[in-house]
């Protein structure tokens, strides 16, 4: 919302005041009948000045704060033209469904270099303008995109020498060069006690620009398994680091698929991104992750969690719960695809997971099995359970993974849902982990 000027707030200031005596009069007038005047409101007494406006400020700090409330949560999207698979064209994005979008574009190199995907500038430069023209900001993707990334050899160094130096102003040259809005950093790789200075460095860099970071897979950050409880304590991340590198960005974005490693207590098949872990078990999930972060003192407002446009096939066994007869080694599928190869329309909603999932049969040189997948109702909860538990917003991952022929139904599902919500569906569990 637009704020008012200097001038009229200093004039609505000067009706609370005593008229000044030497100033000289308008036909008669004194100083706030020279106010009526000059914004061209009927005369009206000071009283009823005076009452009306106490009224009109709180509607203004109304708006003002729905405005702001509305521009915290974000719906943000990953978008690779580089991947296999159909890719939607920029012009077939559902804007009013995002409020941020991610080029997946940089693999970085040791020394500090980076390696830019084929067509970068040009998609750089197509995305950039959309997005802008529909009120999205763009992040820059760092990304692992071949074998050649190497995160931890581009980091050596300090901000000022070495390799992460040149890390650091090559970052920045490609974020000024085309009017990025800030940095997606999706650091996998094993930890280095080099990650928060490089953080750090970049926070300094980017200044008021954005910065997110992708916590890893499930096995990063967080504890899992049999008599486990949320914790900050992973296998990789020290302690105390996810919360020295949340100081430094806005968004720190929690896995949220690829969970289906049978690791429960009685080792049972699972789903690709379930947004409740079953009852008693202590396995991943949105829910799961969420309470990771707030058990490492990340606050809700930074917190996102990630959404898969992809599907699971589970080959092992042919419905979740199941126990498992050997390693799941799941197929993936994009949704588009899933779409074209099977009804979805008979699908099982799990109500307490709230995810749908398919038994299948062999099919097209696919095995048989089940599919987890995600569908609007899935989406819906999701979306649901980050408003009712104020966090930062979502991540999808990818756009790419859910375009066919100029349709995105699972992107138009998100653009449905998202608006706040003052409570969750009928029957949808919102724990409290805030």
């Amino acid at each position: 919302m637009r704020r008012q000027s200097m001038k009229n707030r200093t004039e609505v200031l000067n009706l609370l005041q005593p008229a000044s005596h030497d100033r000289g009069q308008l036909n008669n007038t004194n100083a706030s009948d020279e106010f009526c005047l000059a914004i061209k409101f009927p005369c009206r007494s000071k009283s009823l000045m005076l009452s009306v406006w106490p009224w009109l400020l709180i509607l203004m700090l109304v708006f003002a704060v729905q405005s702001a409330s509305a521009q915290k949560t974000w719906s943000e999207g990953a978008y690779f033209p580089n991947a296999t698979g159909n890719q939607p064209a920029i012009s077939a994005i559902t804007w009013t469904a995002l409020t941020h979008i991610d080029l997946v574009g940089g693999s970085p190199q040791s020394g500090g270099s980076i390696t830019l995907s084929s067509g970068f500038s040009t998609n750089a430069t197509a995305l950039i303008s959309a997005a802008h023209t529909n009120g999205v900001k763009v992040n820059y993707a760092l990304s692992n995109l071949g074998s050649g990334t190497n995160f931890n050899g581009a980091m050596t160094g300090s901000c000022s020498s070495g390799a992460l130096y040149t890390f650091i102003t090559n970052i920045m040259s490609t974020v000024n060069t085309y009017g990025f809005d800030g940095v997606f950093v999706d650091y996998e790789e094993s930890y280095s006690s080099q990650f928060p200075v490089f953080m750090s460095c970049l926070r300094t860099a980017m200044g008021t620009k954005l910065i997110e970071w992708y916590a890893g897979t499930n096995y990063q950050i967080g504890q899992w398994g049999a008599g486990a409880v949320p914790t900050c304590t992973g296998s990789v991340w020290p302690d105390g680091v996810a919360l020295t590198i949340s100081g430094y960005v806005d968004r720190v974005i929690m896995s949220g698929y690829d969970l289906n490693n049978p690791i429960d207590v009685a080792a049972l098949s699972y789903f690709n991104s379930p947004l409740y872990s079953p009852s008693g078990q202590a396995v991943w999930s949105d829910d799961y992750a969420v309470k990771v972060a707030a058990a490492c003192g990340i606050p809700a407002s930074k917190v996102s969690i990630s959404i898969p446009f992809y599907a699971d096939l589970y080959s092992i066994n042919t419905a979740p719960y199941q126990t498992q007869n050997g390693s799941s080694v799941p197929t993936q599928f994009y949704y588009n695809t899933l779409a074209a190869t099977y009804n979805l329309s008979s699908a099982t909603y799990d109500s307490a997971a709230h995810v749908p999932w398919l038994t299948v049969s062999a099919a097209g040189g696919n095995p048989a099995g089940y599919n987890s997948f995600e569908n609007a109702q899935s989406l819906t909860d999701k979306i649901n359970y980050v408003y009712a538990n104020k966090l930062g917003g979502w991540m999808i991952w990818t756009l790419g993974m859910d375009y066919t022929s100029g349709s995105m139904p699972l992107l138009d599902a998100v653009g449905k849902a998202f608006a706040p919500k003052l409570q969750p569906p009928t029957g949808l569990q919102i724990t409290s982990v805030y």
